[in-house]
This record gives C-alpha cells, structure tokens and sequence, in this order.
C-alpha cells in the first residue's frame, strides 16, 4: 500500500500527541532504506522508524534496538579538551 497524503495525515494525527516538542537526539540508518530518529519527548526517550522501502513503506513507534553500521547525526556538542 503507498503511503499516500490520506495515510499520512491519519500518521500525523496519531503520532502528534506523542511527538509535539520532541527533539531528536540522534539519527540512526540501521538498512539501506532505514532510518531511526532517537527522539527526547515530555514522555521520555523514544525512537521513531522511518522506512522508505517502496513495498511496506512505514513511519512508526519502536522499542526495538537494531544493529546500526555508524551514528550518522547527534545533537550533543562535541567534547573539548580543557
């Protein structure tokens, strides 16, 4: 199924209350076609899935901790020597 602007605004309006104010932390492409936002919310860490697979192409929630080849982003400011 695509993930067309129908599909994507009923995503929207579910995901919005859990993800209003969140800022990510760190980006993470565990596959090719993956990508996993580590997120800070009101509610705690959260992770977020973004697959771009054409065949089951999805954005949700996960718990799950995938083996990941290298960070690609963090927010945290790197470390100085004093």
């Amino acid at each position: 199924m695509p993930l067309d602007a129908a599909c994507l605004t009923a995503l929207v309006g579910e995901l919005r209350p859990q993800l209003e104010g969140a800022r990510v932390d760190k980006i993470f492409q565990p596959g090719r076609d993956e990508v996993v936002l580590h997120l800070r919310t009101s509610q705690g860490n959260q992770k977020l899935l973004l697959t771009a697979n054409p065949s089951p192409p999805r954005l949700q929630m996960t718990a799950l901790t995938r083996e990941n080849p290298g960070l690609l982003y963090t927010s945290r400011a790197p470390a100085t020597d004093s």
